[in-house]
């Protein structure tokens, strides 16, 4: 992939740069969506939003169908933003990675960012929340 800044990365670096990258595109996707308001063809944003979501899971995520995916949401505040979440663990066994995050914002908590090791790359194939201390699959 062309500039693919997950090439070489550990668990923890993936992890980070996939909130940051995340983090940008809310921030891009509301701005569009703001400026598409009121325009002839509002909801026309909505195609380069989704496709730049696509190429952001395409960098750090497996290819796989995700019957709960993101389908290219995203709020104000942002849910993904480095400056709320945080890393307090990670564990590697063989080709599979736990990387545990805080996140303190509105849709915050203790999360579980699952990794697998692809072709040498590390890459985010789920996402688990803590809820009443159970980990339970969530919205990646």
């Amino acid at each position: 992939m062309e500039n693919d800044v997950s090439e070489d990365l550990p668990p923890d670096a993936i992890v980070t740069a996939f909130i940051e990258a995340m983090h940008v595109w809310e921030v891009n996707a509301w701005a569009a969506s703001r400026r598409a308001r009121g325009t002839p063809q509002a909801e026309d944003y909505q195609v380069e939003v989704s496709a730049a979501c696509d190429r952001v899971f395409a960098q750090f995520c497996t290819p796989r169908k995700r019957p709960y995916g993101r389908n290219a949401s995203f709020s104000k505040p942002p849910e993904y933003d480095p400056a709320t979440e945080r890393i307090v663990a990670t564990r590697i066994s063989g080709n599979k990675a736990e990387v545990d995050t805080l996140r303190q914002a509105l849709l915050g908590g203790p999360f579980r960012y699952v990794l697998h090791r692809r072709d040498g790359r590390w890459l985010i194939d789920s996402l688990k929340s803590e809820q009443d201390g159970q980990w339970r699959p969530d919205i990646l």
